[in-house]
């Protein structure tokens, strides 16, 4: 298994955590090494993600519930719910893979650690999202507007 796969499950795990425990993240940051392991860079990376879904939460939860229609966020199982985070934040905000190799990834992790279906629900939300907005919509001057503006900005070339 690769660094940034080692990664996004150690984020995952860590989201987790502190939608459960109520955890802050200035608490769980120092103690990752202890309590989880892993390389260097494999952390490290898990902490940009974390970090990252974190500061962008409030606009990656904004987009989210215009795309899934169907689900309120506090319904969703909490690991599919991270899984999309995470998957948003990469794709919306760090810009760190290719939208095809985030969503297989996403796909993959909620597949191992939640349901039979989380896989397909994971693939049903993140699909559209990634076809609407262009990678880094959450990193761009319209960042700010994200949740109020659910729309965005269409991909290059599309007539809005």
């Amino acid at each position: 298994m690769g660094v940034r796969r080692k990664a996004r499950e150690l984020a995952l795990k860590l989201l987790y955590r502190i939608d459960l425990t109520g955890d802050s993240w200035d608490e769980l940051a120092g103690s990752i090494q202890e309590e989880y392991g892993g390389s260097v860079d494999s952390r490290a990376f898990a902490s940009t993600l974390v970090s990252a879904v974190l500061e962008n939460q409030t606009r990656i939860d904004g987009i989210l519930r215009t795309h899934a229609v169907k689900w309120e966020l506090a319904r969703m199982a909490n690991l599919d719910r991270n899984v999309l985070r995470l998957a948003l934040c990469e794709y919306l905000v760090l810009e760190s893979a290719p939208g095809p190799v985030i969503l297989d990834e996403a796909i993959a992790i909620a597949t191992r650690y939640s349901t039979e279906k989380s896989g397909a629900f994971v693939n049903g939300v993140l699909d559209p999202i990634f076809k609407k907005y262009s990678p880094g919509f959450l990193a761009s001057p319209a960042a700010p507007d994200a949740p109020d503006n659910p729309e965005g900005t269409p991909h290059p070339g599309e007539i809005s």
